[in-house]
């Protein structure tokens, strides 16, 4: 299904962004790819924070 049909059938809504809010996103990217790194603590919880740096 395309997002244009997503859109018309109200499953996908248009959202408009700024600087800011694109700013805030890759920073907090930017954390969570740190604490993946961080071999401190377990392997699920750097798993977690990687794929919370790319969703």
């Amino acid at each position: 299904m395309s997002l244009q049909n997503l859109f018309k059938i109200g499953q996908l809504e248009e959202h408009e962004t700024n600087t800011a809010q694109v700013r805030q996103m890759l920073e907090s990217a930017k954390r969570s790819i740190t604490d993946a790194k961080q071999t401190s603590i377990s392997p699920e919880t750097r798993l977690d924070a990687a794929y919370r740096a790319i969703t």
